[in-house]
């Protein structure tokens, strides 16, 4: 099912033409991510890499949850996304299969209490850079690698946010 195009507080999905019809979510007007091959091609690590229960931090499009609710190896999908309005605009079309929750938190708060996972992917920051790795990844980093092994955490283009 289609994310229908629509606008909730501060966030939008909508459709443009371009190079394809991708579906975008935009905060206050400003491109947050979109369902392009590209982008979709960045995050096939983490779903090749995710089984058993997993946590995603970050809900975007939907378009990496949606994919891996179809492996089998993937039994639970656990979706910490910190914004109600992506939830109310995304969530609703998305077919996982009966395997996806969500939940409305902030993802380093979430982290601070002991989970329950095989492993985790964090997708929650747009722009990978330096700061961004200060910001987002490294502390998260440390604080997952509480509960699981550095092998089991995957963070969308972590590598581009080293340099």
């Amino acid at each position: 099912m289609k994310i229908p195009a629509a606008k909730k507080g501060r966030f939008e999905i909508q459709y443009r033409e371009g190079s394809g019809k991708y579906c975008k979510l935009y905060e206050d007007g400003r491109l947050w991510t979109m369902d392009s091959p590209l982008i979709n091609q960045t995050q096939q690590f983490a779903i090749d890499g995710c089984y058993g229960k997993v946590i995603v931090g970050g809900l975007g499009t939907g378009w990496v949850v949606k994919e891996m609710a179809k492996k089998p190896e993937i039994t639970e999908l656990v979706v910490v996304e910190i914004a109600q309005e992506v939830i109310d605009l995304v969530w609703p079309y998305l077919e996982l299969n009966g395997k996806g929750s969500v939940i409305c938190a902030d993802l380093f708060e979430y982290l601070k209490s002991p989970i329950d996972a095989n492993t985790i992917y964090i997708d929650i920051y747009n722009n990978p850079g330096k700061r961004v790795f200060d910001k987002f990844v490294a502390p998260l980093r440390r604080v997952a690698e509480k509960y699981l092994s550095p092998d089991k955490i995957f963070f969308w283009e972590e590598q581009l946010c080293i340099k």
